[in-house]
């Protein structure tokens, strides 16, 4: 568990590091792959690993970045950004209807998951 002291240190790192953008990436429920994670990518570097209902935040450098996920040979659309310092941006990870994504793992990979921006906030 977290004590006080730790807590306050989180916050004025965070609150310290303004000059860093965010980009916060959530998994929304979809039953196929329910157990297997999705693998985050910024600038084709794995950056963490998505859990059914994940949730990741990660620390970037300001400036242009491309964003993907991806499952075994699956993955997801790029999604270009622009970032200011300061800036955090929403994604969701989702993907196609579920009998739909059966044959689309086999024939149409690139077409499984989705990656969607949803919002942007400025500190």
């Amino acid at each position: 568990m977290i004590g006080m002291t730790e807590l306050k240190n989180v916050f004025e790192s965070e609150s310290n590091n303004s000059d860093q953008s965010t980009i916060q990436v959530d998994r929304k429920f979809f039953f196929h792959s329910m157990a297997m994670a999705l693998k985050v990518k910024i600038n084709n570097v794995h950056v963490g690993d998505l859990k059914l209902r994940g949730r990741g935040n990660y620390s970037v450098d300001p400036g242009k970045c491309v964003v993907q996920v991806s499952m075994a040979w699956c993955k997801s659309n790029k999604v270009e950004l622009h970032l200011d310092p300061g800036e955090k941006v929403f994604l969701n990870a989702g993907s196609i209807f579920f009998l739909l994504a059966i044959p689309c793992f086999i024939v149409a990979w690139n077409s499984v998951f989705t990656l969607k921006r949803i919002g942007t906030t400025r500190l």
